[in-house]
């Protein structure tokens, strides 16, 4: 409470904000390595209030501010919020989304709605309202989306009942070579979000049809889990949603630098990772 009520203080100071600004993200960071904090619910109006922040500076659009306020979304959500802090919060992410997009921030508004599509929401049209404002968003930019971005797009939007905007992404040739590489190979995927899990597993198929998708949601070690981790050609761990005793298991029978991580929880996060990993 008295590094946040610093801030406060020292982002008012013409000094001091940049220094401030360029730090928050580093501050957020900190706070999410500790479990008790981001569980803890007297720190929602701590995090309400970072968020707010990110969203009234400017240059809201670097990947370091995207990042920060995803991590301070995903803690709201888990703690709970009542309807005031759920407009607001949304409101934040409209603003740090910005009126026009581009191509590279596709991935991080298609996490944010999946996070919040899939917890429960105090008020069901705040949401859908944010939802086909992303939804407009993504549009404008829909023509310069990778094969990846447009499938997670479309599959996502069918699932909200959104428009699917028509089109086809850029670069197809490029893009064709790019998913020709998981031809007949054995992808593994470890979260205990199941259905982010299917989803990405779909997309990919649809990328290589035919790639071999399996995905594990298994709390601790298993011999199943062993085979995964060893014969997998492409093997990856949805860090935000894995279990210690589960990734502890996976390092011992796989390589480190054979593993890849996603950052976020939902579909697009694991999908965005495998296309970073194939370039």
């Amino acid at each position: 409470y008295k590094v946040y009520d610093a801030i406060n203080i020292a982002i008012d100071d013409p000094i001091s904000s940049e220094r401030i600004i360029e730090c928050l993200p580093f501050f957020v960071k900190w706070m999410e390595s500790d479990e008790e904090i981001f569980s803890d619910p007297s720190m929602t109006s701590i995090f309400s209030g970072l968020l707010t922040l990110l969203a009234l500076r400017p240059n809201q659009s670097s990947l370091e501010i995207l990042g920060s306020s995803q991590i301070l979304v995903s803690a709201l959500l888990n703690i709970g919020v009542d309807k005031d802090a759920y407009v607001q919060l949304l409101s934040d992410l409209d603003d740090i989304s910005g009126d026009g997009i581009g191509a590279s921030q596709v991935y991080w508004l298609l996490e944010l709605v999946e996070e919040l599509y899939q917890h429960s929401s105090p008020d069901s049209n705040v949401r859908s309202n944010f939802f086909h404002k992303v939804a407009a968003k993504i549009k404008s930019v829909y023509n310069r989306l990778t094969q990846a971005q447009t499938k997670s797009v479309n599959l996502l939007f069918h699932e909200l009942e959104l428009h699917i905007p028509e089109g086809i992404a850029g670069s197809q040739d490029v893009e064709e070579n790019r998913w020709a590489q998981l031809e007949n190979k054995k992808i593994g995927i470890y979260t205990l979000n199941e259905s982010a899990g299917r989803r990405a597993g779909q997309i990919l198929k649809d990328l290589e049809p035919s790639l071999q998708v399996s995905i594990n949601s298994q709390h601790a070690g298993s011999d199943q889990l062993k085979a995964l981790s060893e014969n997998s050609d492409y093997f990856l761990i949805s860090w935000l949603s894995a279990k210690h005793a589960a990734t502890d298991f996976i390092r011992q029978h796989r390589p480190a630098e054979d593993i890849i991580y996603a950052t976020g929880k939902g579909a697009s996060s694991i999908v965005r990772c495998i296309e970073v990993a194939l370039r």
